[in-house]
């Protein structure tokens, strides 16, 4: 009897903590979006679901701070011609950025963005952005990227600062053979082959 109880015990115990590592990962979103930990703004579904519903600006004035950082060694240099401004809240502003393809071959890029404090990101609407695309540039190459952004009237006014950082990854490997050739047609990807 004392085996066929501590097996049910057992049992129960490891159904428990399986269910309980599945439930992770909702405490874990949830966490986030109240403590505003990971910043993460929408993705490039956001372009299409930022309609203005007022074009008023106020006199709240917001420092953001413009970041960009390549993840791993990237052969891309990215300037913008504000690495800071001060935005009147409500007012719509465009920021230029250079790319430039430094390394010997054709790259894709795709940036990522993140804000800073978190609990400020539903505020920083972006209405173009050249992060809602993959961007093509081929070696030797400089392309003008842009942000076309407004900073929210309904942010709280005790946020006087704001981080907006872009991580740059190197997709090129991800980009399937007949992509590549839509971007780069005199350059042909070969397909890897698995073993």
């Amino acid at each position: 009897m004392n085996n066929k109880k501590l097996t049910i015990k057992l049992i129960a115990f490891a159904l428990a903590m399986l269910l309980f590592g599945f439930s992770l990962v909702p405490l874990y979103g949830l966490l986030c979006e109240v403590t505003g930990i990971n910043g993460k703004i929408i993705g490039a579904s956001e372009k299409n679901t930022n309609i203005r519903t007022s074009t008023q600006t106020s006199e709240q004035v917001v420092k953001l701070q413009i970041l960009t950082h390549n993840q791993g060694p990237i052969p891309i240099q990215i300037k913008t011609d504000k690495i800071e401004i001060y935005a009147n809240v409500g007012q719509e502003y465009l920021i230029s950025f250079e790319a430039t393809n430094t390394g010997s071959k054709d790259i894709v890029i795709q940036a990522v963005p993140s804000v800073s404090p978190g609990l400020t990101a539903k505020y920083l609407h972006k209405i173009e952005c050249f992060c809602f695309a993959q961007q093509a540039i081929k070696k030797g190459e400089t392309v003008n990227l842009s942000l076309n952004f407004y900073i929210d009237e309904l942010i709280d006014p005790k946020y006087k600062q704001m981080s907006l950082s872009y991580a740059i990854f190197d997709i090129s490997d991800d980009i399937k053979p007949e992509k590549w050739h839509q971007l780069f047609p005199e350059n042909i990807k070969i397909a890897k082959v698995s073993k």
